[in-house]
């Protein structure tokens, strides 16, 4: 978990407008997973930064404050 947090830290440190997250929490146990979203929001709130996150998991959508889903190949709100 450290070295990702730190992939996930030194990331943003430059204060990116955008950062596109694919599958953040893919082969993490619910707590790393846990921590890493909380890392993301976390560069949300204290930046200008826009965080895209694509994901099967969709514990993630309790923290976004837009979801877009697709389903059988159509994009829904």
């Amino acid at each position: 978990m450290f070295s990702l947090a730190w992939k996930i830290l030194r990331t943003s440190a430059d204060y990116p407008q955008l950062i596109l997250a694919d599958e953040p929490t893919a082969n993490l146990d619910s707590r790393a997973g846990q921590g890493v979203i909380e890392l993301l929001t976390g560069s949300i709130l204290h930046s200008a930064t826009t965080v895209v996150v694509v994901s099967h998991d969709r514990r993630i959508q309790r923290f976004a404050h837009r979801v877009i889903l697709m389903e059988g190949g159509s994009l829904q709100e």
